[in-house]
């Protein structure tokens, strides 16, 4: 399962908090729940001359990785942040500790389910998915899969690709 594009953004157009417009555009960068909670405050680059900036994520083994962000995503996460200089970048509204995975897993459905979106994909992990499909779908992605695969920091397990009216789909077993 994974969302389609109109569904991603009516899950932005749900998100009312700073911390969960951050988390949205996150997900909607490929990043997973794992790599989600792990940002600190330094991981999170100045714009460039164009106005994009860049998170630095790390998966498994700790293997860093950079995802270029919009302009839009940047500011979000900057007018988040505001002062802070140190720590996660994710915390609970009070700020005394970092989000965890079960937080946003809780705060993912109860949002999916206000923005209208079907029941089997209230699961974060759908839309880094449907990141990786619309990728493979509808653009022109040089290297196709291998390219993919890449930009979402798969290195020693294929997930799960299968055929979807022409077009190769992204999921997870």
């Amino acid at each position: 399962m994974f969302l389609i594009l109109d569904e991603t953004r009516k899950l932005l157009n749900t998100a009312k908090l700073p911390r969960d417009v951050v988390v949205f555009w996150s997900l909607a960068y490929n990043l997973r729940i794992g790599a989600l909670t792990a940002p600190q405050m330094g991981d999170i680059s100045a714009r460039n001359g164009g106005g994009s900036g860049a998170l630095t994520v790390r998966g498994k083994g700790n293997k860093a990785r950079t995802v270029p962000i919009c302009p839009e995503a940047h500011s979000a996460i900057s007018s988040y942040i505001s002062d802070r200089v140190v720590g996660p970048v994710l915390r609970v509204l009070d700020g005394s500790r970092p989000m965890t995975r079960r937080a946003i897993q809780d705060r993912f459905m109860n949002l999916a389910e206000r923005a209208g979106i079907p029941a089997e994909k209230h699961f974060p992990n759908c839309m880094p998915d449907g990141f990786a499909t619309r990728m493979l779908c509808e653009t022109k992605t040089i290297g196709g899969i291998y390219t993919v695969s890449k930009l979402l920091g798969i290195a020693a397990w294929p997930p799960l690709y299968t055929r979807w009216g022409g077009c190769i789909v992204v999921g997870r077993r």
